[in-house]
């Protein structure tokens, strides 16, 4: 039976807050109001009749659901997701940057240069006076040139993304051997990103995450805290717990979903 942390989240969200008195049956005729749903809720409404605790566990869980989608972490990289350039070059600034809100210097830059061809052909010193707004420097926009010439020329004809870091230390193999391979840590997984330089693993993570056609956010363990909530939400929404340390999954529990969706409204300021 589809419980409902596995109904359409636009049914979840059209449903209008749940009171503790409410009626089951009227919850669920907000939630599965289409005709075709007519065998899931006679389903749904038969387990109501059999076991009495069903329909208050129902509401509940609907309730739950709605709140934890109104919690969904809103990431400036999802806003410009339809573009996998905007999305690595906002990684990039996002992982350089000192400012706690660039995203009004983001939407000035993608103005000046939708595209790569546009950023490689600006003028340096423009650039680099936007971005010294931020904490960035002229070193910052000639990385950012070469990425897009790179880009450019290489994308999408690339089967694999080349590591990110070229020395390993011994320091960390020793992360390594406690958090996983790097390749589990998701630091080597195939994408169209090999042989464009100066690509870091926070890039890497925001390309899987919202540019990957084949759910690869799936094997993302980021070290981004912002990112990593996202991931923690994403699992939430199929009932699951994801642990950004050792990428284990295990069964979402109510305590941890409600300490999630308190903590997202806390950090996102989503009540």
């Amino acid at each position: 039976m589809l419980l409902p942390y596995k109904m359409p989240s636009n049914q979840i969200l059209s449903a209008p807050p749940i009171s503790p008195n409410c009626r089951s049956r009227n919850v669920l005729n907000r939630v599965l109001p289409n005709p075709a749903d007519t065998v899931l809720r006679t389903n749904i409404l038969q387990k109501m009749d059999q076991e009495p605790g069903f329909a208050q566990f129902f509401c509940d869980t609907v309730d739950q659901r709605r709140r934890l989608e109104r919690a969904r972490p809103m990431l400036i990289q999802e806003y410009y997701k339809g573009s996998p350039w905007r999305v690595l070059v906002i990684a990039y600034i996002l992982g350089r940057t000192c400012s706690e809100d660039p995203a009004a210097l983001l939407w000035d830059l993608f103005k000046l240069c939708p595209s790569p061809r546009f950023l490689i052909e600006a003028s340096k010193p423009r650039l680099t006076s936007m971005l010294t707004e931020i904490g960035l420097c002229h070193l910052d926009v000639n990385i950012l040139v070469d990425f897009s010439n790179a880009y450019r020329l290489h994308w999408p004809h690339i089967s694999f993304v080349r590591s990110y870091v070229r020395q390993i230390s011994g320091a960390q193999r020793q992360r390594d051997r406690i958090l996983g391979s790097r390749r589990q840590r998701g630091l080597d997984v195939p994408t169209p990103l090999s042989q464009i330089r100066d690509i870091g693993k926070f890039m890497v993570d925001s390309y899987l995450v919202y540019c990957g056609e084949r759910e690869e956010w799936r094997g993302v363990r980021s070290d981004d805290e912002d990112l990593t909530r996202f991931l923690q939400w994403k699992w939430a929404t199929e009932n699951k717990k994801f642990c950004p340390y050792t990428g284990e999954l295990s069964v979402a529990d109510e305590e941890y979903m409600e300490e999630l969706i308190e903590e997202l409204n806390v950090v996102y300021d989503t009540y």
